[in-house]
């Protein structure tokens, strides 16, 4: 790989949690409270995300991984039964 662009830059996206737990070791990054119904009420009033009639596939290849730890855009990283909440998106998405 010989370059990495970022079209913006948001430390939550670009790896920095480690250095940010570093200076404040007590946070608590992580939840295991929904997060799928608050993100689709905010998608709900927005029109930028993918329509595709793919999307099951989609999830599915990321699903097969079987994450136990998600990090969402700006929020909290979930952790859980990641394969499941992507299966729920897949159903939201697919509407």
């Amino acid at each position: 790989m010989r370059y990495i662009g970022f079209s913006h830059y948001e430390a939550d996206e670009c790896g920095s949690l480690n250095h940010f737990l570093e200076a404040a070791p007590n946070a608590e990054p992580l939840t295991t409270d929904d997060i799928l119904d608050p993100s689709e009420e905010m998608r709900s009033a927005l029109d930028y995300y993918s329509h595709t009639r793919h999307v099951h596939e989609l999830t599915e290849k990321l699903a097969n991984n079987n994450p136990r730890v998600l990090a969402c855009m700006h929020g909290a990283a979930w952790e859980g039964d990641g394969a499941a909440l992507l299966h729920q998106l897949a159903d939201r998405l697919a509407v």
